[in-house]
């Protein structure tokens, strides 16, 4: 989970390069969505599998998904997917996610050197 979640990191990193050092208010923005759809506060199973679907691109989602499985007696009856499946994805979607935001950081940064928005604005 950490190393997926690391890599969305970085990916997200590359947008707050780009963005001028703005994108502090999309992060808040989307911080209560996050945990929402995540599972953080309740199963995600109890979103439905579309919705449970479209969550587990968050790697969040998964791993949370997979300790509680581990955790509690009854875990598996609360599981969205078994845990090693859910490993097998983490581990996709980490790979996946620091291919993507090495190759965004790159790009940004040459762009940022290009046009000097590398340094820091005053106002």
């Amino acid at each position: 989970t950490m190393a997926a979640l690391y890599g969305m990191g970085m990916m997200f990193a590359s947008v707050f390069l780009a963005s001028g050092r703005e994108a502090w208010h999309l992060s808040n923005l989307l911080q209560e969505p996050i945990y929402l759809a995540s599972g953080f506060y309740f199963p995600v199973k109890a979103m439905g599998f579309l919705v449970a679907t479209i969550a587990s691109i968050i790697p969040l989602t998964l791993g949370l998904d997979a300790m509680r499985q581990l955790l509690f007696a009854n875990g598996a009856a609360l599981g969205f997917l078994s845990v090693r499946v859910e490993f097998g994805i983490l581990v996709i979607l980490a790979g996946a996610f620091l291919v993507v935001a090495r190759t965004a950081l790159a790009k940004l940064e040459e762009i940022g050197r290009r046009e000097g928005r590398l340094t820091e604005r005053r106002r």
